[in-house]
């Protein structure tokens, strides 16, 4: 983004873009996650035939959850809006220089 703007908006553009990345990238690991708890849900399930648990159960009891999907998900998007906000500040200075660098 420094060959493209100035500072503060190289800054901006590049935070949101970072941000971004982030979500997808958390999305990625979560996704992991949830295939990795089914496949040990079922095969908890496979050995326990009286105690068998749901998926909600095992995800409060036996995982953290929460926490994982705090660092994946939550603050990932938390950041991307911020970011956002950031850059429709910033948007039509940059849609100025745009045009008069055509």
């Amino acid at each position: 983004m420094e060959f493209l703007f100035d500072p503060p908006e190289n800054d901006v553009i590049a935070t949101f873009l970072r941000a971004y990345m982030d979500l997808l990238d958390g999305r990625r690991h979560y996704d992991i996650f949830s295939k990795n708890v089914t496949k040990a849900l079922d095969d908890y399930n496979q050995w326990h035939d009286k105690e068998k648990l749901t998926n909600d159960v095992y995800l409060n009891q036996c995982t953290n959850e929460k926490e994982i999907r705090k660092k994946y998900l939550e603050e990932p998007a938390s950041n991307l809006q911020i970011s956002f906000k950031n850059y429709l500040q910033i948007r039509q200075k940059l849609q100025k220089k745009l045009r008069c660098n055509r």
